[in-house]
């Protein structure tokens, strides 16, 4: 949803599939990168999920290289609220891990805006209300 963030984010999903690609041969370099923010500097992210796969293709010959990666927020030093990532997703994250089952039955507290995907618009993942 956003690279880097210091507002703000809520009542917000993702189910893209995020492919970093790095090819550093030399340098200092930092890579933050998740499925709803890369970095949180400021701000806050509440009451939203990803349930998108996260890939990172490594090619680095740089030790030089620091990688912040995350199923839901890869970096963060502001105030993360109700954020979820799906456990398949592929990297651990700021955020809490749940399972397919719990995201999808709502066994989790993401706010007032989100109800059950009834009509399978979002694949049976939790949709906004307005869809």
């Amino acid at each position: 949803i956003t690279g880097s963030n210091f507002g703000y984010v809520t009542n917000s999903y993702n189910k893209a599939t995020l492919t970093l690609t790095s090819d550093i041969k030399n340098g200092f370099h930092y890579v933050w990168y998740g499925g709803l923010v890369g970095d949180l500097e400021g701000g806050k992210v509440s009451d939203s999920y990803n349930w998108g796969t996260v890939v990172h293709n490594n090619n680095v010959s740089s030790t030089d290289e620091y990688y912040y990666i995350g199923g839901a927020i890869g970096n963060s030093s502001a105030t993360i609220s109700n954020v979820y990532y799906l456990d398949t997703v592929g990297f651990a994250s700021h955020g809490k891990s749940v399972s397919s089952s719990d995201l999808s039955n709502l066994n989790i507290n993401i706010g007032n805006y989100f109800m059950k995907d009834s009509n399978n618009i979002n694949s049976g993942y939790p949709i906004l209300k307005w869809q």
